[in-house]
């Protein structure tokens, strides 16, 4: 837990990363079953429009569990469920990227990795913004999450995805 907190630095609130990482996490909060989550909404889905209807489908009933605790402790929950989903959508295009070289021997399998990779690269710099506390404060942590879920989702659709 302590390794994905540090990726957000709690700097402006007055909390230590020490005194963070004491607060339990919803232990339904994982990587795994986000996948598992949206492989299941996503399979017959074809279209752009019909995949959007997934995003959300983990991170959302999992941070709606956290709405009766602490802002802080719900803030860092909600995140979290956010984060999970964030790194599902990237499982999902890493499958589709790794399908991609191994069913096309062109350039475009290459050109699709390296649009991944940029797309990534992309999203960090862009949610970065919302580390300003002063301008977002304690909600900037959920929306920085929230916004690294929609750009790992957005990438998955547009490259296609791997379900497995």
């Amino acid at each position: 837990m302590t390794k994905r907190l540090r990726k957000y630095p709690l700097i402006g609130f007055g909390i230590t990363l020490i005194a963070l990482s004491s607060l339990p996490l919803d232990a339904s909060a994982s990587p795994k079953q986000a996948v598992a989550a949206l492989t299941a909404c996503l399979k017959g889905k074809t279209s752009s429009d019909e995949t959007r209807t997934c995003i959300g489908r983990y991170s959302d009933p999992c941070a709606a569990k956290a709405e009766n605790t602490a802002p802080l402790p719900q803030i860092s929950e909600q995140s979290q469920c956010l984060l999970d989903e964030a790194s599902a959508w990237n499982t999902l295009s890493d499958r589709a990227v790794k399908s991609w070289k191994e069913n096309n021997t062109t350039s475009l399998s290459a050109n699709i990795a390296k649009l991944t990779n940029e797309s990534r690269h992309f999203a960090k710099i862009k949610c970065a913004v919302f580390r300003d506390t002063q301008q977002f404060g304690q909600t900037g942590m959920a929306l920085e999450a929230q916004c690294l879920r929609d750009e790992a989702a957005r990438t998955a659709s547009f490259i296609g995805y791997a379900l497995d």
